[in-house]
């Protein structure tokens, strides 16, 4: 496990570190291939199938680039490549862009050491946290991510059929938190434990919900896990909407994390 002691650029590539790995959780192929890791799922959302860790050599970029594109489009899947701190050349994202990709997010990447974690838990009467450790529960928390996001049936139906047959347990490396208030489903979160990191992911709160702290008491349940189980660090990729709960929690942005689509 990543310490407390690492430095500030290990905990910049932790980051990026954390969230290849769980692009290669979804996935059912991965390999490397000449300095770019391929993530394919073969499931109809961009979320789950990518191009990641790309170290690529600047008089080989343009050629890397060009096959890569020319890879995912013969699979006919939505995609994303995902750039941050561990990503070469520098210039990377122009170089994507020049090859007709579009700049889809630019948003900080986060450290937080847990022994400063600011656990403050809402004043919200009827609100109940737990892990999804079974598919009447997965339910709730699916419901949450397409209310929230606004999916389409076709990502709804390919983000389901990925947890689903990833499955559920406290032995697996992803774990999912569904947010109840009054005995319906408003907020959800996970955590991947990868790469010496407890990454959070898919924070998400219906918006009739909003600003009652349940994306914070979501976000700590996940927390307060990845701390018992001996965790030192956390990571996330923070939306505009999610910084000001990640602030108070007592993340610190590290890094940068930009992500390139093909429409």
């Amino acid at each position: 496990m990543l310490s407390v002691l690492a430095s500030a650029e290990e905990q910049a590539a932790s980051v990026e570190a954390n969230l290849a790995a769980i692009q290669a959780h979804y996935a059912t192929e991965v390999f490397d291939r000449d300095g770019i890791r391929f993530c394919f799922s073969g499931l109809k959302w961009r979320v789950l199938n990518g191009a990641v860790l790309a170290h690529l050599d600047q008089p080989k970029a343009e050629g890397r680039i060009a096959e890569t594109l020319a890879w995912f489009r013969e699979r006919s899947v939505p995609w994303r490549w995902i750039v941050g701190p561990l990503s070469a050349p520098p210039d990377l994202g122009t170089r994507l862009v020049g090859a007709g990709m579009r700049a889809a997010s630019d948003h900080p990447g986060m450290v937080l050491r847990l022994d400063r974690m600011r656990d403050e838990p809402p004043d919200l009467a009827g609100l109940e946290v737990r892990e999804v450790v079974d598919e009447t529960d997965f339910g709730g928390w699916a419901d949450v991510q397409r209310d929230t996001w606004g999916l389409s049936a076709e990502s709804d139906a390919a983000w389901r059929s990925a947890h689903l047959r990833l499955g559920f347990g406290r032995e697996l490396p992803l774990r999912n938190y569904v947010a109840e208030l009054d005995g319906k489903p408003v907020g959800g979160a996970a955590v991947f434990f990868a790469e010496g990191v407890a990454g959070i992911y898919n924070v998400a709160v219906i918006p009739e919900a909003r600003g009652k702290g349940i994306g914070r008491e979501v976000t700590l349940a996940a927390l307060r896990d990845a701390r018992e189980l001996g965790f030192s660090l956390s990571t996330l990729g923070s939306s505009d909407l999610g910084l000001p709960v990640y602030l108070r929690i007592g993340y610190e942005e590290v890094c940068r994390i930009r992500v390139y689509v093909v429409d």
